[in-house]
């Protein structure tokens, strides 16, 4: 089997979930040394059209994208 399942060394995007973005996104920012971003908030239902157990959902979440730079 092949090693590099996904056929490419560059990684454009890892999801994490924690409970309080504010200090999460202080301590990442700290640790790999890079600005604190702003973080968005996600569509509610009429434009996301999410569904939780089949039914609609309002559920939004807030997420930070850091910029890391290029390798």
């Amino acid at each position: 089997m092949d090693k590099n399942l996904l056929g490419t060394n560059i990684v454009t995007q890892i999801g994490i979930i924690v409970k309080d973005i504010e200090k999460a996104s202080q301590a990442f920012a700290d640790f790999f040394g890079v600005e604190k971003p702003k973080w968005n908030w996600t569509d509610g239902y009429d434009k996301s059209h999410a569904e939780f157990n089949g039914k609609p959902s309002d559920a939004r979440a807030k997420l930070a994208f850091f910029d890391m730079g290029r390798l």
